[in-house]
């Protein structure tokens, strides 16, 4: 699935001519996101060890899917995010929570 999704990823890049698409591959059933940033004009394709944007679409997808409030921990290579969402007629929420750490630093320098 996930060369797959590489693939898709260079077609959407070539057929919407976006400076960045992200995949978010989901296993509703166990919970698991694999998310995917590829860069076109960089080459650069990336499977990230998490994403809390790509966490809180899920989220949002969920609560709007079956209309009741999400609260569900999204496991992904780096650790688990938690969200939680709501959709109702009267109110949109969506909130991510988990811990974050720094595993390298440094300088990059970066010619144009």
């Amino acid at each position: 699935m996930k060369a797959k999704a590489q693939q898709l990823a260079k077609l959407l890049a070539v057929a919407l001519d976006e400076p960045l698409i992200g995949i978010l591959l989901f296993k509703e059933g166990s919970a698991e996101l694999a998310p995917l940033i590829y860069v076109p004009s960089l080459n650069s394709m990336v499977w990230e060890r998490g994403c809390g944007s790509g966490t809180a679409t899920i989220g949002a997808y969920l609560a709007w899917k079956n209309k009741q409030i999400i609260k569900e921990e999204i496991k992904q290579p780096g650790g688990t995010i938690q969200v939680l969402a709501r959709y109702t007629e009267t109110q949109k929420e969506v909130k991510i929570k988990g811990t974050v750490e720094i595993v390298a630093q440094g300088k990059a320098y970066i010619e144009l």
